[in-house]
């Protein structure tokens, strides 16, 4: 099994897609592999083999597939800290990020996290993936934290 990390392009592990190889008597056989996937998972590359001149019945072929895998990337999500001492009112922190994702895309980070009674609690968030595949990513998270102190 062969593999490389998402691009967000088609991945390529040969450098052909159709080839033709002389064999003996100027023979010639054509050789197609089908490209395998852009996004996270794995794909089976299947090979072809055509005699293009020549008797097919001079050569004995056989193909073996294979598996091509496109692993996912690592994005981190961070949501910001704060705190404050307790007066009634939610302590929230706005700040959000994600950080990771391949040139071209996006998604939208929302911390959704609030902490209104004397404690702690952690900033969650929210992610809108917009066209992103999120299948393509591993999250990591370093999220904050929302602490509100006695106010005495």
């Amino acid at each position: 099994m062969s593999g490389n990390s998402f691009s967000g392009k088609l991945q390529h592990i040969f450098t052909f897609t159709t080839t033709t190889f002389q064999l003996y008597n100027n023979d010639e056989v054509e050789v197609t592999l089908s490209p395998p996937g852009v996004n996270a998972g794995s794909y089976t590359i299947m090979g072809g083999i055509a005699v293009r001149t020549g008797d097919p019945g001079n050569y004995e072929i056989t193909t073996t597939d294979t598996v091509h895998t496109v692993r996912p990337l690592q994005a981190i999500v961070t949501t910001g800290s704060g705190t404050k001492k307790y007066d009634g009112e939610a302590l929230v922190s706005p700040e959000a990020s994600i950080t990771g994702l391949v040139e071209g895309e996006t998604a939208l980070v929302t911390a959704t996290g609030s902490q209104t009674e004397v404690g702690e609690s952690t900033n969650t968030y929210a992610i809108d993936w917009d066209t992103t595949n999120p299948a393509n990513y591993i999250l990591t998270e370093k999220l904050g934290t929302l602490k509100v102190t006695d106010s005495e």
